[in-house]
């Protein structure tokens, strides 16, 4: 802390860290992980074709008279597409965030195809995990993200950055 009370940006930096993965054999995989910053995570979402959900209804609002669209949240193709978007900004968070993981590929999407194609899920759920927690995406820092974001109606939250387990985050 300084003189003035404050507190400097750069004690809010965090050096990668080890992450110990565990295979079902009991085998040990020691890779490194670094938190992300606030500005790739934006970047990464921009790199994302998020789906929009299919209009269900026109309604007149009574209020100012406008005609407004419903959106069907609950739409199979949407929600399919929400897991597919929300899955690939995962891939990318995780390309970017372990260190010294050598994936084939000679852009990131390419790589991105690597992974989906053939990093086992209990190496998948542990990086998850660790870069969920590296993060900030906790499930009661989602809780409140979930009620804070709702642009499409009570209980939707269409961006969750992540799905993985018993922390799923349901894009909708």
């Amino acid at each position: 802390m300084s003189r003035d009370g404050k507190v400097a940006l750069s004690a809010l930096r965090e050096d990668a860290f080890s992450v110990d993965l565990v295979s079902p054999s009991g085998r040990h995989i020691n890779l490194h992980m670094r938190s992300l910053r606030f500005r790739e995570v934006l970047e990464l979402r921009r790199k994302i074709q998020w789906p929009r959900p299919p209009v269900s209804d026109l309604r007149r609002n009574s209020q100012t008279g406008q005609v407004e669209r419903v959106f069907n949240e609950q739409d199979p193709t949407y929600i399919a597409d929400m897991e597919t978007a929300n899955l690939k900004l995962l891939s990318y968070g995780l390309l970017r965030a372990v260190q010294g993981l050598d994936v084939p590929g000679e852009t990131e999407e390419e790589q991105i195809t690597h992974l989906a194609e053939n990093l086992e899920t209990w190496a998948f759920a542990q990086l998850v995990d660790a870069y969920n927690r590296a993060n900030g995406f906790t499930p009661p820092a989602m809780e409140a993200a979930k009620e804070a974001l709702t642009p499409f109606g009570v209980g939707s939250l269409p961006f969750s950055p992540v799905s993985s387990g018993e922390n799923e985050i349901g894009g909708g």
